[in-house]
Order: C-alpha cells, then sequence, then structure tokens
C-alpha cells in the first residue's frame, strides 16, 4: 500500500462533498429566487388586475397612491403603446412602450412578464403587464415594475443561515469521512505490513481483520497462500532432513569400509 492511500481516499470524500454543496448552491440559490420572484409576480399581478377595473383616465389621478399601496411603479400605456401616465417618471420623457416585451405578451395573452437589468438601479426589475379592455377591444395596458432588491437581500439573508448550515455540515462530514477513511486504509495497512514482514523472511502469524467486506476475503487468501507456502517449506525442511541423514549415513559406510 502505498504511503498516501489514506489521504486518497480522504480526498475523495473532500471532493465529493465539495462537488454535492457546489449544486446544492446552484439549485438552491436558483429555486428560492423563482419561487420568491413568481410571489412578487402574483402580488404585482392581483395590484394590476385592479387597476384594470377603473377607468385608465380616472386611474392616473392615482398613480402616487396607487404606487405607494402596491410598492411598485406604476405606467399606463394606450393601445399604440405610448406613456400617458407614470408614478415615478415623467412622461415627455419616455419613448414608446409598445414593443417591451411585457406588453407584447400581454397583447397576445392578455398578461405578460418580463425581468430586465437595469443600468440606474443596478439591480434586475420585474415587469408585469395586463390589458386594459373595453369589450373585445384593447384600450391599453396597466405595466407595473419593482425592484428585486427585496428578493436579493433574502436570498442573502437566507443564504447567511445557509452557509453557515452547510458550514457545519461539512465540518461533520469532514470528520465522518476522515473516519470512513481511516477504516478503509486500516486493514489494507495491516496486509502491507504483513507481507512485509513475510517479504523480509521474518515470523508470520495470521491476518485478523474485523471486517466482513472484501479485505477480508484478500486476508483469508492471503492467510491461506502464507499456510500453503509454510507447509511446502515444512516439507522441503523435512525432505532435506531426510536427505542429509542419508547422505551422512553414506558416509559412514564408505569411511567403515
Amino acid at each position: 500500500m502505498k504511503k498516501n492511500l489514506f489521504y486518497k481516499i480522504f480526498f475523495s470524500y473532500l471532493v465529493i462533498i465539495c462537488i454535492s454543496f457546489f449544486l446544492l448552491d446552484m439549485f438552491m440559490r436558483n429555486e428560492i429566487k423563482e419561487i420568491l420572484t413568481s410571489k412578487i409576480e402574483t402580488e404585482l399581478f392581483s395590484y394590476a388586475q385592479l387597476i384594470d377595473l377603473s377607468s385608465p383616465r380616472k386611474t392616473s389621478n392615482q398613480l402616487e397612491q396607487v404606487a405607494k399601496i402596491s410598492n411598485s411603479r406604476v405606467t399606463l400605456i394606450d393601445a399604440q403603446g405610448k406613456v400617458f401616465a407614470d408614478s415615478e417618471k415623467d412622461i415627455a420623457n419616455l419613448e414608446n412602450h409598445f414593443n417591451r416585451p411585457e406588453v407584447q405578451e400581454a397583447r397576445l395573452r392578455g398578461t405578460g412578464k418580463s425581468v430586465r437589468f437595469s443600468n440606474s438601479l443596478g439591480i434586475d426589475m420585474l415587469y408585469v403587464a395586463v390589458t386594459i379592455k373595453d369589450g373585445a377591444r384593447t384600450t391599453g395596458y396597466v405595466r407595473l415594475a419593482r425592484p428585486l432588491h427585496d428578493v436579493q437581500n433574502v436570498i442573502d439573508k437566507v443564504y447567511q443561515y445557509i452557509l453557515l448550515s452547510l458550514f457545519i455540515v461539512a465540518i461533520i462530514s469532514l470528520m465522518i469521512a476522515l473516519f470512513f477513511s481511516y477504516r478503509l486504509a486500516a486493514p489494507i495497512r495491516s496486509m502491507e505490513k504483513f507481507t512485509e514482514r513475510l517479504r523480509q523472511g521474518k515470523q508470520v502469524g495470521t491476518i485478523i481483520l474485523d471486517t466482513a467486506d472484501e479485505t477480508k476475503k484478500l486476508a483469508d487468501n492471503i492467510n491461506f497462500l502464507v499456510e500453503e507456502l509454510k507447509s511446502k517449506i515444512r516439507i522441503a525442511n523435512e525432505e532435506k532432513s531426510k536427505l542429509m541423514c542419508f547422505y551422512q549415513h553414506e558416509r559412514v559406510l564408505i569411511i567403515n569400509e
């Protein structure tokens, strides 16, 4: 057995643990973000549906109140995509919104959503839009937008607890890996010492392992081979003794003659 077998086994466990934590982190982060984003989407759609029940022109006078209640930016868009009311920005500086992804999706499906990065805020923004209809005719769109920094803050806070938990689990896992690595390498070390003594011609006994796996079978095979070797050596020594006695006897006879 090479001297670093124990470390090879231990670091194999370590690599598996690290990969497991990496995959857990990757999938968990995305899952948490999707759940929280979906919750915000549902909330904004609910507010948008409420606004949808009123006349856009009347609602435009209440944008600040609606925006405060929904904790979002509210934009009212006519059927051609022109913004005629916004709770935060001067509509004179706003471009046509008809080709915005959430508006196009709302035009086709009745509701739409989109997540885009805001260069001014430096964070992703969630946009939801619903159509305003007059009978079967689409008269405009209500769009609500909310920065996802709340999602990021929650993720960061959750991750503080998750990382602490993972650190504790990692320490425990490494201790368990250390224990099992030692247990796996111990029988091989015993057989290594046994065969080394045998190679040096020293007196050896029997390998006794407190295991029930393949190493036990290997130890039994080594014990069997050693016993066979001892038996053959014993027979060879007996034959040698007989020959020596025979030659001694013949030599005495020759001298006496």
